[in-house]
């Protein structure tokens, strides 16, 4: 008899009509030729021995390659075509073998309904193609590969749309909106990652309409596992409650298993109520909301909770993230969400989520009664609260915005929910202007009987006296610019910026001394984008002890300009000093800025500090900056005058900028300019780049501190020019350049003695030292006449003193010269008939004006003369032969050698009694 059963079940085990699961396997379907894991293709039995399948199938360009039957997950045995590529005739039932290898083609794009009938041991294959509205999705489009929205209101439309997102073509992207709750378990998840071509990440959005998705997932051997199994950047799914459970080997979660591709994945009023469930050994990254965010994926998650419990193995379960990840624009954040759900297998007891590096939250709370919770940003209130309506009454905070609802009478909700078609909870007691209590219990239900008293701003120089709350209306904006005039007024604009509007706007109207209070753009997610104008002021810091410092802790596409910066930062033993900025991303600007922090730190390791910024994301402007403080960091390594670290160094730009300060730093890695590559233009410094590891990129050029006391470095900053400064120095007191117009422009006298100066937007005084000319032209002569005390912007002078450089301070209301035929250039003045420049010229050389020659340019700046008198080699009207003319000027000598001119600068066959002009030089008769 025992002989007799086990020949039976042999003879059974090959039988076809003994078969328990099938798949659909090939380039045809959606799941390709995966040779394991094929439960997206999984044929339904529908009854004992018939099997169907309904979804997209593609059309085959290649011949054998369409589909075959397989019946197992991991094997390629089962059901093939009887002939080589055998063309499928919508309808048609054919026989199957299980010899060879021979492959059912589609010769069409569309929906099919596949049926494998092995019943009473027939072997048989039917595809039908189906129109456009079969199964059970209502669709806005009546083409089967356009359609972009779908309405579910049952198990099957669910299924049906799930199929068509892991089968489509171009599908994953595919919006739907539920219209009723679905009881009935959905058995799988929609989308897909298997790290091959043809992965399935949902990107569309999925409107749940305040209904609920009943989640039936049990799949201890495969990972992904959720309502969505994989999504990817631009999934936008909102207004749901996932229930029941979901069981899978690791990456599992109620709405989200597996976020991958870049991005920002949006959740909005999202509960998971399922109990999750990792049976994996390792890596489970199980949780309520999304199990694992990876490659630059990150989570926007708002009024969005966990009720379900999550289980998982290795310590790595969370109630909102078993993984974060962040990108170098923006963190995962999560606002205004809850959890009561019990989290077991807590990797250092990150209750709400794992990575909390790559985490802001934001008013969230854990309402688990676990007894170690552990994560900063949380919030924790007893599970009690969550029945009473205490929570929900705290996640609206001062209830200024009603965000969560629930029911505490009548129809009882058990949780608060995010859908106000639900009750809003009111506190009764005693209040206070924050909506808490004021002393007392307080009783929660969906009637007030208690009014919450209004915030008292007297007196509190910006938020309120009784709960600290900001004054929005504490300053008012003037011209879109808040004005900001001392150090309470920053401290508010910092707090402003931070908590209402990342973009605001501000000016200094005064020095702003000692400031030690909020860092403005203090995080990522409320980075400062807006202009901040120093107005020439000046802000001396003091901070210390902490890492990630510096006035503006983080800026995104803002700007800030016109300021200096001086004071001190001491970190002691932290890294990521910045004298200005902490972290900088994407395209912010910085101009016309000076910092002069004197920077500490004790700390050991990659320091990362920088004069200006300590990180720099993306790509900034830095153009007319200056650092002349100084960073002593003992044995950290990577610290630069400018940008402790570049992510895009070799696209960064500085223009006009100079590095002047102290780098006491002995470890490696550290830089003049930037560390991690630079694009310097017109940039300088008087630091040892030998001093700085023999290996800087600096592209630049030295000067010495004498150049700079000098007013040689402001000189040059400007494109050795007077012109359009954009560089200034009082050489009476200003011991380096500093880009503010108020201070003095700084001109160059040769050793020759003589220059000419146009400056035409600024009346400027005349310096100590320096004579200065208005040219008047008489005759075929030039003479000089001087300006006494100051020289107004309409006039273009002729300058003489000794070798050097000199201030020209900024004065006002100054008359022009009442004759003065010298003309200015812009930069656009060519040589032609009739202009001259000063120059020395002839053998020996004489100075004067002497005729351009055609095409050469006079510089920006400097003076000329355009006159209609004719047949003048050269102006003269100097009294001695040592001026010089203008730098770099290259004109053609038309002076013959030998030639005698007199003083009115014509030709004569021989000297004349008096002064005659022999090769320029003055000779008397």
């Amino acid at each position: 008899m025992k002989k007799l059963f086990f020949t039976l079940l042999l003879a059974a085990a090959v039988l076809p009509g003994w078969a328990e699961e099938l798949y659909l396997v090939g380039r045809a379907t959606p799941i390709g030729w995966k040779s394991s894991g094929r439960a997206i293709t999984k044929m339904t039995e529908k009854e004992t021995n018939l099997f169907e399948w309904k979804g997209l199938l593609e059309a085959n360009t290649s011949n054998d390659d369409g589909f075959k039957v397989c019946n197992g997950d991991n094997s390629w045995n089962g059901y093939k075509a009887t002939a080589v590529g055998q063309d499928i005739v919508s309808g048609t039932t054919y026989n199957m073998t299980t010899d060879g290898d021979n492959k059912w083609d589609i010769t069409e794009n569309g929906f099919y309904t596949v049926t494998v009938d092995l019943r009473n041991g027939t072997k048989k294959l039917k595809v039908v193609k189906e129109s456009s509205v079969s199964f059970g999705i209502n669709r806005s489009s009546e083409s089967p590969y356009s359609i972009n929205y779908c309405e579910i209101g049952s198990l099957q439309a669910l299924k049906d749309f799930g199929n068509l997102v892991n089968t489509g073509t171009n599908s994953t992207s595919m919006n739907a909106k539920l219209t009723a709750d679905i009881t009935e378990a959905m058995d799988f998840a929609i989308g897909w990652y298997d790290s091959n071509t043809s992965n399935k990440l949902y990107s569309g959005e999925f409107d749940g309409n305040g209904h609920t998705v009943t989640l039936g997932i049990n799949d201890g051997e495969h990972s992904k596992k959720a309502l969505f199994g994989a999504a990817t950047g631009g999934a936008n799914i909102h207004d749901v409650i996932v229930a029941g459970s979901v069981k899978g080997q690791a990456k599992v979660a109620g709405i989200i298993g597996y976020a991958d591709g870049g991005g920002t994945i949006t959740l909005t009023n999202v509960i998971n109520t399922a109990t999750i469930q990792s049976t994996g050994s390792s890596d489970a990254n199980a949780a309520g909301l999304v199990g694992c965010a990876v490659n630059s994926t990150v989570i926007n998650a708002t009024n969005c909770a966990n009720t379900g419990s999550v289980s998982g193995q290795q310590g790595e379960c969370a109630a909102f993230a078993g993984w974060t990840q962040k990108s170098s624009v923006t963190k995962t954040t999560f606002t205004n969400c809850w959890n009561s759900g019990t989290i077991t297998g807590i990797e250092n007891q990150a209750q709400l989520y794992r990575n909390s590096g790559q985490v802001t939250a934001y008013n969230c709370y854990d309402a688990s009664n676990t007894s170690n919770r552990g994560q900063g940003n949380l919030l924790t209130l007893g599970n009690d609260a969550v029945t009473s309506g205490e929570l929900c009454y705290n996640l609206n905070g001062d209830q200024t915005s009603i965000n969560w609802y629930q029911n505490l009478s009548g129809t009882v909700d058990a949780y608060p929910v995010p859908f106000s078609g639900h009750s809003q909870v009111y506190a009764n007691g005693t209040l206070k202007c924050d909506g808490t209590s004021a002393g007392g219990d307080l009783e929660y239900s969906n009637s007030s009987t208690s009014t919450i008293p209004p915030h008292n701003f007297e007196g509190g120089n910006g938020w309120c006296t009784v709960c600290g709350k900001l004054n929005e209306n504490y300053l008012t904006a003037d011209g879109g610019y808040y004005s900001i005039g001392n150090v309470n007024d920053l401290n508010w604009f910092a707090a402003y910026v931070e908590e209402v509007n990342h973009g605001a706007n501000a000016k200094l109207t005064s020095d702003i001394a000692t400031y030690s209070g909020a860092y403005i753009g203090n995080t990522e997610e409320t980075s400062f984008s807006g202009t901040f104008d120093g107005q020439n002021h000046k802000i001396t810091v003091s901070f210390g002890n902490e890492a990630k410092i510096g006035l503006f802790r983080c800026v995104k596409n803002g700007t800030i300009q016109n300021l200096i910066v001086d004071g001190t930062i001491n970190a002691d033993g932290y890294h990521l000093m910045g004298g200005l900025v902490n972290e900088s991303r994407e395209s912010s600007v910085y101009r016309n800025i000076v910092v002069a922090v004197n920077m500490t730190s004790t700390h050991s390791g990659d320091g990362t500090h920088g004069g200006v910024i300590s990180v720099a994301w993306g790509v900034p402007t830095l153009e007319n900056v200056a650092f002349v403080g100084s960073i002593k960091a003992g044995s950290d390594y990577g610290s630069c005058g400018m940008i402790g670290y570049a992510h895009n160094g070799g696209s960064i730009h500085y223009k006009n900028c100079y590095v002047s300060g102290t780098l006491t730093l002995t470890g490696d890695n550290n830089r003049v300019f930037g560390r991690n590559g630079e694009y310097c233009d017109n940039c300088y410094t008087t630091l040892s780049m030998t001093k700085l590891n023999n290996a800087d990129r600096f592209t630049g050029s030295n000067v010495t501190i004498d150049q700079v006391a000098s007013g040689e470095l402001c000189y040059l900053l400007n494109g050795s020019s007077c012109y359009d400064a954009k560089w200034f120095q009082n050489l009476s007191g200003d011991s380096y350049p500093v880009p503010f117009n108020t201070h003095g422009i700084v001109n160059k006298i040769s050793s020759a003695g003589y220059t000419t100066q146009y400056i035409p937007a600024t009346d400027v005084t005349i310096p100590t030292g320096v004579e200065a000319y208005a040219g008047v032209i008489s005759g075929s002569a030039v003479s000089l006449r001087a300006i006494e005390t100051a020289i107004s912007k309409e006039d273009a002078v002729v300058l003489k003193g000794s070798e050097g450089y000199y201030s020209f301070v900024p004065t006002t209301e100054i008359s022009k010269a009442a004759e003065n035929d010298l003309k200015g250039s812009d930069g656009n003045v060519t040589g032609g008939a009739n202009i001259y420049a000063l120059s020395k010229k002839g053998n020996p050389a004489a100075v004067g004006f002497y005729p351009v020659g055609d095409g050469v340019t006079i510089p920006a700046g400097k003076a000329y003369l355009d006159t209609n008198v004719t047949n003048v080699k050269g102006f003269f009207g100097f009294d001695d032969d040592d001026a010089t003319g203008i730098e770099n000027l290259n004109v053609n000598d038309n002076l013959n050698e030998g030639a005698i001119y007199n003083l009115a600068g014509q030709r004569i066959n021989k000297m004349q009694k008096g002064i005659n002009i022999i090769n320029g030089k003055k000779i008397l008769k």
